[in-house]
């Protein structure tokens, strides 16, 4: 429309629609059915939904990454800028809703068309940085958990700097889409405008511009979910507990698998209608679609960017919401052992204190199996008259023999959790070190897990309430 002469227009140009202005055109589609995806209220729920679902998972994560574990970095900054730019785009698109997103653009205003440019404006730039910023944080995030050096950090490395490049040049092109800034009028641009990529008049280069942002998303979409997967097909897969491991890695596959899906399908409704031109010319009817599914997709990134850094911490406490006590059943049997162990007990001597075996049951020892609880003085008694426990009681598991790689992410684990689980720190991280006060009681199962002297062992405290 910018190209050719426009006819006269009467004053007051923003009461009227472009079919009174300029009729149908040569494709009437006001006899198609309308889509779910265009319906008002699916557009404004949904988008809502999964901007609350991804500001309660970020959020949870910045306050374990800032106030438990107090060790912040660049992932973390990364995402609250995602929070930033993915919050903008998506209040601009529940607001777009009331000015034409999902109608006919014919049957619109100019006015409305012109403040919907301007919210369009707004949501594509924001949308490619937070984009760019999502995948930023998860690659950082694996940077914390790689070794330095090797050749799955380094192409790491390669793949920020790819999706840095990628992310400024697509966001320019969206901020600055014209020679004299962005171009808001739905008649034409100003007299001696140039407008390129984004702001393009043309339906190639406008088309092109949004198939090449959008392929290289599902493209750097697709890496991130494979670089962490050396740690599973490989022997460096765990810390501790391999099956345990996998079946985390397993879950965010799923999660990363999902983000994909919906990268794929948005690149084929983009594909589909050619952003809006086909076929006819009506972004607000065949547009939304490729936007919503832009949303979810961006969304559904910042949580799979942000569940492995609080879970481990929230998941604790997740049996104490259905289970509010606990009873342990014990079968103690006392044994004198100075009659050689055959269940009677010496009454003569008046008051001499006998040596007695404190048999555990099962339950008991599940509840408490504490390497150290053999030294523990029984109530009353001197230090002869401690239990004696047995194997099964005491659970002290050597740590296998890890190489590099491993070492590196147990570490990662180690230092991600150490505020929670009450340890003290490695030194040399940022943040004060810990003592062991910081393990929290008063919920119905605590654990905390520790080191000592080449010995890893387990305390598992239930306070019956």
């Amino acid at each position: 429309m910018a190209d050719t002469p426009l006819p006269k227009l009467p004053p007051n140009v923003d009461n009227y629609r472009p079919i009174d202005l300029f009729g149908v055109g040569a494709y009437n589609n006001l006899d198609e059915p309308k889509p779910w995806s265009n319906d008002a209220a699916t557009l404004k729920i949904v988008t809502i939904l999964f901007l609350a679902l991804s500001w309660t998972f970020v959020t949870l994560r910045l306050y374990i990454r800032l106030r438990t574990v107090r060790s912040a970095g660049w992932d973390d900054l990364f995402v609250f800028l995602y929070l930033i730019a993915g919050s903008v785009g998506s209040i601009s698109f529940i607001v777009s809703v009331d000015y034409g997103a999902g109608q006919h653009m014919i049957l619109l205003t100019m006015g409305e068309l012109r403040t919907y440019l301007i919210l369009f404006y707004l949501m594509n730039g924001f949308f490619n940085l937070g984009s760019a910023f999502i995948k930023l944080s998860l690659l950082f995030q694996y940077l914390r958990i790689f070794q330095r050096g090797t050749w799955i950090w380094r192409a790491t490395v390669a793949v920020i700097c790819a999706v840095s490049v990628w992310g400024f040049t697509f966001s320019f092109m969206a901020f600055v889409p014209c020679s004299r800034g962005p171009q808001f009028n739905p008649l034409g641009k100003d007299p001696g405008t140039t407008c390129w990529a984004y702001g393009s008049n043309n339906p190639d280069v406008f088309t092109t511009t949004f198939n090449a942002h959008t392929v290289m998303n599902m493209v750097f979409d697709l890496v991130i979910l494979l670089l962490p997967f050396q740690l599973y097909l490989g022997n460096k897969t765990t810390t501790t507990n391999k099956n345990k491991m996998r079946l985390g890695l397993l879950a965010l596959l799923f999660m990363g698998a999902l983000v994909n899906f919906l990268s794929i399908w948005r690149l084929q409704t983009i594909f589909e209608h050619k952003t809006g031109w086909y076929p006819t010319h009506d972004p607000t009817w065949y547009g939304p679609i490729s936007i919503l599914l832009g949303v979810l997709e961006i969304n559904a990134a910042s949580i799979c960017a942000s569940v492995p850094i609080f879970w481990p911490v929230v998941a604790p406490y997740l049996g104490s919401i259905f289970v509010t006590h606990e009873v342990s059943v014990q079968v103690v049997e006392y044994r004198d052992l100075e009659d050689g162990g055959t269940g009677t007990t010496n009454t003569s001597g008046g008051g001499d204190k006998k040596q007695l075996h404190h048999q555990r049951s099962d339950s008991e020892i599940r509840l408490n199996p504490l390497p150290f609880s053999a030294d523990r003085k029984e109530g009353g008694g001197n230090n002869s008259d401690k239990s004696v426990l047995n194997e099964e009681t005491a659970r002290i598991v050597a740590p296998p023999v890890v190489d590099a790689q491993e070492a590196r992410v147990d570490r990662w684990f180690d230092d991600e959790f150490a505020g929670f689980q009450g340890r003290p720190r490695r030194e040399g991280r940022r943040g004060a070190t810990r003592g062991w006060g910081r393990c929290r009681a008063g919920c119905e199962a605590t654990a905390c897990v520790g080191r000592t002297s080449g010995t890893r062992y387990e305390n598992i405290t239930t306070i019956i309430r």
